[in-house]
């Protein structure tokens, strides 16, 4: 069975250190007047945006020795989901989207004003990994009433996790119809400000390393 989940603006809180980071500044802190346009375009977004997603919970199967897991509506080669499902016989898949209309107010910033339009991207990545904690701690909140616990969220493009599986994803939790949530032909997600992710559920708590500590791109710009 598939669930949907929704927010709104009020009940997610965008972390500013994560705006910064989106934004290139690293350990130093912008300016006051970046800080006040900060705000000001934080402010206009909560306005746009429109919190969805929809997951399901699928049993899958994990052979170590080949490093391919099962997950009923598709197989996937990886070793580095292979390490961080180990042990799972169970896993949320879930997708997340911040809506047309904050995706329409990025695109509109970025054609008339570069500076505004830099500032709610980066709002809009921001906030979308806050609604995937929220959306995760509700997943380990429910997981824990039957003494599961979670491993942390992996995505297409963690790893040696291709991004080719995407569409697999989108198709098996049917985000089109229920999130409004698309895929072209290139990979590209609609709106831009979306993410999927797999969350394996386990009989005990692990630490696994995922997000940028996984990944292999260690000249991102954006990495922690």
């Amino acid at each position: 069975m598939i669930y949907t989940y929704s927010l709104n603006s009020q009940e997610v809180n965008i972390t500013k250190k994560e705006i910064y980071r989106y934004l290139g500044y690293g350990r130093v802190y912008p300016s006051d007047e970046v800080t006040a346009l900060i705000d000001e375009c934080v402010n206009e977004f909560n306005k746009y945006v429109n919190y969805r997603a929809c997951y399901a919970k699928v049993d899958i199967s994990v052979d170590e020795q080949n490093e391919i897991i099962d997950f009923g509506f598709m197989q996937v080669k990886s070793h580095s989901l292979t390490i961080n499902l180990r042990g799972c016989e169970s896993a949320y898949i879930f997708a997340t989207t911040t809506g047309s209309m904050a995706e329409r107010l990025i695109m509109k910033h970025n054609k008339l004003s570069a500076l505004k339009g830099i500032v709610t991207d980066a709002i809009g990545s921001a906030s979308i990994e806050d609604f995937c904690d929220m959306l995760n701690k509700m997943l380990a909140d429910l997981s824990s009433q039957n003494g599961k616990f979670l491993r942390p969220r992996f995505s297409c493009g963690y790893g040696d996790f291709p991004l080719e599986f995407q569409p697999q994803i989108l198709e098996f939790l049917d985000t089109s119809r229920k999130i409004g949530l698309n895929i072209t032909d290139n990979l590209m997600m609609t709106p831009v400000k979306s993410v999927t992710a797999i969350v394996g559920i386990s009989d005990f708590p692990t630490r696994c390393r995922t997000g940028c500590v996984s990944c292999e791109k260690t000249d991102c710009e954006y990495r922690k």
